[in-house]
């Protein structure tokens, strides 16, 4: 019984570590399948789209050129923007998902903590039958041994009566004859008076005394074996109480060591979950920041220049992306690809503006994007 209970122990153990190993491989498949994509486009089209154009621009171009060039950093800023709006509502989808996850582990957590009582109770109230058994025990056979000398002391007394008898039986019974003088007093006056004697008051005396004995000890031995035996029985009885009591708190224990286990990774399960949640929430900070400072610059009425600049600024778009991708390489759900744009990339373009500042169009950004609303972004 104890060895199906271990069994059982073991598979819900294996069963739970399964169950943890399944939540963290759906937590780096989400996202990796619809965080990761988004994000990488957002990047590739920022890097490619807008960084690489902006380095690599002729400083000599005329402005039909430099007019190509504004068309798409706009197609190339709706993209970057949407790419991290869809980025976005995927994370905050996973950490939706992780909420529920963490709230119902909270509550499991809870029914867990009290079987965890519950079984620490059954192996308290089992260590107390075992001690009331192990002192049943305990005077049963202090009461055996008693009963055994009992029983040794009414053996001796029954010995010591069939004694008696032999000594009874010889009582009444005739001397050596001796030989010598007064052959003749003996038997014609000694003989017939000591025969007398002896049918008359020895040998009645003599019987009736050894006979009362040997009854009563046989009588007393015959009760001392049966209280002896019906002591060995009570310990008998009780020695099987105990193994009883020991094999059930082998079971409560092994229960409680259960409960403590699955109690134990339900734990781990959660803190897991919530340094995701952390994570999660942390990207979705970084996701958001940037997506609203896109939208902010695509919809202001800042001259182009200062618009374009923003595009790329570094603290604002660049660091939190490049945080991002630190983040999760770091929790090795993203294989590593060269992060390439730099500070000093970003102070670059910045020269490179100064330079396009007056062939560029007279117009702030948003009234660019408005006259210029059949651009075709591909």
């Amino acid at each position: 019984m104890i060895y199906f209970f271990f069994i059982c122990w073991c598979l819900l153990v294996r069963l739970d570590r399964s169950e943890q190993t399944d939540v963290s491989s759906w937590y780096k498949t989400q996202i990796i399948d619809t965080v990761i994509p988004p994000y990488h486009a957002a990047y590739t089209t920022l890097n490619e789209k807008i960084v690489r154009r902006l380095l690599t621009v002729n400083i000599d171009s005329d402005e039909t050129t430099i007019g190509t060039l504004v068309d798409s950093l706009v197609c190339a800023s709706r993209n970057v923007q949407n790419k991290l709006s869809e980025a976005t509502n995927a994370s905050e989808q996973i950490r939706n998902s992780l909420d529920e996850k963490i709230a119902q582990l909270v509550l499991l957590i809870t029914n867990q903590e009290n079987k965890v009582q519950e079984s620490q109770q059954s192996v308290n109230q089992a260590n107390i039958n075992i001690e009331h058994a192990q002192q049943q025990v305990t005077t049963a056979e202090n009461a055996v041994r008693d009963k055994q000398n009992a029983l040794n002391a009414a053996e001796h007394d029954m010995h010591e009566a069939q004694k008696a008898v032999e000594r009874a039986r010889l009582c009444g019974g005739r001397r050596r004859r001796k030989r010598g003088f007064g052959k003749w007093w003996r038997k014609r006056v000694e003989k017939p008076f000591v025969h007398a004697i002896r049918q008359t008051v020895i040998k009645p005396v003599c019987s009736v005394i050894n006979s009362g004995g040997i009854d009563n000890a046989k009588e007393r031995r015959a009760i001392a074996a049966h209280t002896f035996h019906e002591a060995q029985q009570r310990l008998t009885q009780y020695q099987q109480n105990l193994a009883h009591q020991r094999a059930q708190h082998a079971i409560a224990q092994t229960q409680l060591n259960e409960a403590n286990s699955q109690l134990n990774i339900l734990t781990g399960q959660l803190n897991e979950q919530r340094a995701k949640q952390t994570i999660i929430t942390l990207i979705i900070k970084q996701f958001k920041s940037i997506e609203i400072h896109l939208k902010d610059v695509l919809g202001s009425s800042i001259v182009l220049e200062d618009a374009i600049s923003q595009l790329i600024n570094f603290e604002l778009v660049i660091a939190p992306l490049h945080a991002i991708y630190k983040e999760m390489i770091t929790n090795n759900v993203m294989n590593s690809f060269n992060f390439e744009i730099s500070a000093e990339m970003v102070a670059k373009i910045l020269e490179n503006l100064k330079f396009l500042k007056e062939k560029m169009p007279n117009l702030p950004l948003n009234e660019i994007i408005v006259e210029e609303t059949n651009i075709n972004c591909t």
